[in-house]
C-alpha cells in the first residue's frame, strides 16, 4: 500500500512494545543544529549605530548614504564593533 510505504515500520523492542526507528531524533536533533548555526551578526547596539552613522553621514556630507556606498561604509566601519563586509552593511541597511 502507499500509507505503508510512507510511514516508517514499527519495531519490536526487547520489552515487546512497538518503537519507531531513531529518525525522528535525528530530526530533533537536526533542528536544535539549524537553531544553534544561527547567529547574530549586528547586535543591537552595531544597528543603532548604523541608524545614527546615516544619519550623521547625511547632515556632514550632505548626501544619501546609500547613493555612495563605499564613502558611507568607510565613514560608519569604525561605528560599529564587529567587523562587516560592505554587502553584508548594504543587505542589513535593506532589511529589516
Amino acid at each position: 500500500d502507499a500509507k505503508e510505504a510512507k510511514r516508517p515500520k514499527k519495531k519490536v523492542g526487547e520489552e515487546g512494545l512497538a518503537t519507531t526507528p531513531a529518525v525522528e531524533e535525528v530530526k530533533k536533533t537536526g533542528e536544535d543544529a539549524k537553531k544553534q548555526l544561527f547567529q547574530r551578526l549586528f547586535s543591537e547596539d552595531d544597528e543603532i549605530a548604523l541608524l545614527k552613522g546615516m544619519l550623521d553621514y547625511s547632515a556632514k556630507k550632505g548626501a544619501d548614504p546609500c547613493a555612495d556606498m563605499n564613502a558611507f561604509y568607510n565613514f560608519v566601519k569604525k561605528s560599529i564593533h564587529t567587523d562587516v563586509t560592505k554587502a553584508q552593511m548594504m543587505d542589513k541597511i535593506r532589511s529589516p
